[in-house]
């Protein structure tokens, strides 16, 4: 690995020096003059509003902070704050009428509530007294427990981060700070980075193909070991694309490979190892190019997708795993990079396009049937679309080769650019675009 000095920056603050091979990163994003993060599900009141702690017992060890104390506090500064949560998966936040029922935020400054809708918020006393009108915060689909793609260190974002043919490297930068370099894979590898093991990391992971009995080697981020398994075509000699994804919805990804043809005649078909059950589940499907990994009814399952060309135009066939309909839709060009993720925040994979001809991209948003478009990125920049603020929102995103630069349209945080690689590494949050 080459290696020099670099430094790294948010605004025009020196947060840290590295040796790592990649250069200048600059962001642009709010700042916040506090945090809290919610470590309990009753509803207490902060024990003391004057020492800028979520606290609501002094006398013990730690902090203790209620959902309650999190927004006095926040209150009480009158700056722009924000709110985390930290609870186990599913947990339900309880309000009663006796610390007051509805919880109220004042005008002053701004609070945000950060959170992926692990939590939820109920009237404690059964008669409707306890209100939060807390509308980002509380959500119900079944995408909330999905693992955001490629956040290789588990906090909700999507990293920055880049595999290097050369010498098998991959090279993270990670959005909760520092840096990881990982080899694994080697420069003919097809990469498959998923959560294999359900942690809520993204795990390194590469497929071999046929040269080497179509084996997949993942790295298991839960513990570092190795997981390698033979998943692939059974017999002949048809094309063969690996399209892993969470078929079966229970949080980790499955190996999958969708092929074409294992004999003459044979009907196009998916082939997916089932991590809830282990277990082989076929599904014959179109011949057409597989999309990304994508789950467009929002029932937390990934969805077979196939798209065709017919003369210039796309056509998207997707299977919708809640009920099993068909569903077509002719939407973009041949030429086009299909990039179908969730931009609008409604847990449902919004119908995407890149058109590099003219750097714009094209979606239906699932919201509202509404369309989009959006001029971002150069003919010769590859899309990199993905949650990097950690909103719930994907963001249009977009590598450019020739410098190694990174440029993000974040839905929260806004425009954020920088250089972060070389010009043939391949971008990882790329690796799924066809």
């Amino acid at each position: 690995m080459d290696t020099q000095r670099q430094k790294f920056y948010l605004g025009q603050k020196l947060l840290f020096s590295v040796v790592l091979s990649t250069l200048l990163f600059t962001f642009s994003v709010q700042t916040f003059a506090a945090d809290f993060t919610v470590n309990l599900t009753t509803d207490q009141r902060d024990a003391n509003l004057e020492d800028r702690v979520c606290d609501t017992e002094l006398i013990l060890p730690g902090e203790q902070c209620s959902l309650r104390a999190a927004v006095e506090q926040a209150n009480s500064l009158g700056s722009n704050d924000r709110v985390f949560f930290n609870l186990p998966a599913n947990s339900t936040i309880t309000l009663t009428t006796d610390n007051g029922g509805e919880i109220t935020m004042s005008n002053s400054g701004t609070l945000e509530i950060v959170g992926t809708g692990f939590a939820r918020i109920r009237d404690g006393n059964g008669d409707g007294s306890a209100i939060v009108d807390i509308g980002a915060f509380e959500r119900s689909n079944a995408s909330d427990s999905r693992p955001t793609m490629f956040d290789f260190d588990g906090d909700g974002k999507a990293d920055i981060s880049v595999f290097r043919p050369s010498n098998g490297f991959w090279h993270i930068m990670k959005s909760s700070g520092g840096f990881s370099s990982i080899q694994w894979g080697q420069k003919t590898d097809e990469l498959v980075p998923g959560d294999y093991d359900g942690d809520g990391k993204t795990d390194v992971a590469v497929y071999r193909g046929i040269a080497d009995n179509y084996n997949w080697y993942i790295r298991r981020s839960s513990d570092t070991t190795l997981f390698a398994r033979s998943w692939g075509i059974d017999q002949g000699y048809g094309g063969v694309t690996p399209v892993p994804g969470d078929y079966d919805g229970d949080g980790k990804t499955d190996l999958t490979v969708q092929i074409l043809d294992d004999f003459v005649g044979a009907q196009p078909y998916f082939k997916i190892l089932q991590s809830s059950t282990n277990t082989r589940t076929d599904r014959a499907w179109r011949i057409g190019i597989s999309a990304p990994p994508a789950d467009f009814d929002g029932d937390g399952k990934t969805d077979l997708t196939s798209i065709d060309n017919f003369g210039n135009s796309a056509f998207w066939t997707i299977l919708q795993s809640t009920n099993g309909a068909r569903r077509g839709v002719q939407f973009g060009l041949s030429t086009d990079k299909f990039v179908p993720a969730d931009y609008d925040g409604d847990g449902k994979a919004d119908i995407a396009i890149y058109r590099p001809s003219d750097g714009t991209w094209y979606r239906f948003n699932s919201s509202d049937d509404s369309f989009s478009a959006v001029r971002f990125g150069a003919a010769e920049d590859k899309p990199v679309p993905a949650d990097y603020d950690g909103d719930g929102r994907t963001d249009i995103a977009v590598f450019r080769p020739s410098n190694g630069t990174w440029y993000l349209q974040q839905s929260k945080e806004g425009f954020a650019a920088g250089v972060f690689g070389f010009g043939d590494d391949i971008p990882i949050p790329n690796v799924y675009i066809r």
